[in-house]
Formats: structure tokens, sequence, C-alpha cells
């Protein structure tokens, strides 16, 4: 009966209102060569968690066609920079290490319709603008990552809108595109060192969006405050009558 309120208590404050989309790309990719520890022909994913702010989406025209932005970064292209982190996490079986947002960050989601092309074209940025600074992630010869580098991902049976009014945020978008997608055959993903060489390449096989509920912030202050309302009328309930 008392959890029966409690998540009465919850609904009536919009507790469940209060929960927010966290969506999560994972690609899948397949290793070109055995380079940086990692095995030819073996397969490796790298997961990437949208963070979901107020980053606004930016149209404009691409060298192959009209685009959709979504981006952070420092240094260059000054009019779309946005000081607040893009991704929450980056991880996965192809890295080792805790993501690290860089001090000049280069990252960000673009959306691409070439010319005459299906609207079924993405690109991912994940990394140092300038190429200077670690991510926290590392290969598995233990050399430090400092960029993801995504050719154009095309999806299999999508289509993306690139409409500047579809979505406020990254994170509004993807969740329309729910879902496990194939790749074109030449898709490649890049990892680069220090230096800016490619330490290792993979060939892209899959691309999935996946959403799950995250409560925002202020809701954890409402948990705990129901936590020790809880917590005191149980002891009340348990303890014996004077």
């Amino acid at each position: 009966m008392f959890f029966r309120r409690i998540l009465l208590s919850l609904a009536g404050l919009g507790f469940f209102s209060a929960l927010s989309a966290q969506v999560t790309i994972t690609v899948t990719a397949t290793a070109v060569g055995s380079t940086a520890g990692y095995l030819d022909s073996n397969s490796y994913t790298f997961v990437l968690g949208v963070m979901n702010n107020s980053i606004t989406a930016i149209g404009g025209e691409h060298n192959t066609g009209p685009n959709l932005d979504w981006r952070t970064f420092t240094g260059i292209e000054t009019p779309l920079a946005v000081s607040a982190p893009f991704w929450t996490s980056v991880s996965g079986s192809a890295f080792s290490g805790t993501y690290v947002e860089p001090t000049d960050p280069l990252n960000g989601i673009t959306v691409v319709i070439p010319e005459g092309g299906p609207a079924d074209t993405f690109t991912l940025q994940v990394g140092s603008g300038a190429g200077t600074t670690a991510l926290g992630l590392y290969a598995p010869n233990n050399t430090a990552i400092f960029r993801l580098r995504f050719d154009y991902l095309h999806l299999t049976g999508v289509n993306l809108s690139t409409s500047e009014t579809s979505s406020d945020n990254p994170s509004t978008y993807l969740s329309d595109y729910v879902g496990s997608y194939n790749v074109g055959s030449g898709d490649m993903l890049y990892l680069h060192d220090l230096a800016g060489d490619a330490i290792a390449q993979f060939t892209v096989t899959n691309v999935n969006f996946s959403v799950t509920a995250v409560p925002e912030p202020s809701t954890y202050a409402l948990l705990a405050g129901l936590v020790v309302l809880g917590v005191v009328a149980c002891r009340r309930r348990s303890a014996p009558a004077a």
C-alpha cells in the first residue's frame, strides 16, 4: 500500500513526464587489417550516448546537398560553436578507458541528402578539433585515441528528414528513427592518434538507434525526498505504541 502511494505521488507530481529520452547510437564495424591491437575481420562496437540538451539543429548547404547539423566545437566555424558537451559517453568493445570531453571538441551529427539521391545519409564527429586532446580512450595496444572519423553512413530503408523545424535537439530527432539499419558496403570508420594518423580502419556494417528514458536532474531530488519520507513513515509505523 505504501509503495502504491509513492507511485501515485510520483504521477501526481509529474515524475513520469519528467523523463527525457537518452538516445544511444551503436555502430558495429569490422576491422580492416590487424593494427593497433585490432584483429583483421573481427567485429567491434562503438557506442555513443547523445547528450539531451538544447543544441539546436542548423540547416545549410553541404558540398553534396542540403544538410542538418548539430555540433559542438571550438576554434573553427565560430557561428555554429556551442559550449555544451555533445556526447554523454563514448564506449564499446573497440576501446578501453573512460571518455573525456576534449577541451577543443569537434563533435556532432550531420544529416545529408545527396543531390538526386535518397535521404539516407548521415555522419558522426567524435574527437578533438585540433587533434591535440586525448579522449581518455585507448586502442587494444594502448595507443591513445584523439578522433573517430566516420565516412558518410548510408542507412538502408530509412528516409531522414532535413527540415530545420523537425526537432530542437539531436535526441528528439533520432528518437523518430529507433531501430537497426544496415549500411552501404563502402562506409568506413577511422581512428586517429595524436599525430593525426589513422591507426586503424573499419568497415561499418550496422547502425542502431535506441532510446532509454532518463529522469531529469530535478527528479533525483524529488526521489530523494520521497525516499526520506518513506523511511520516516516506515519507522513511525513500526515503532511500538507508548
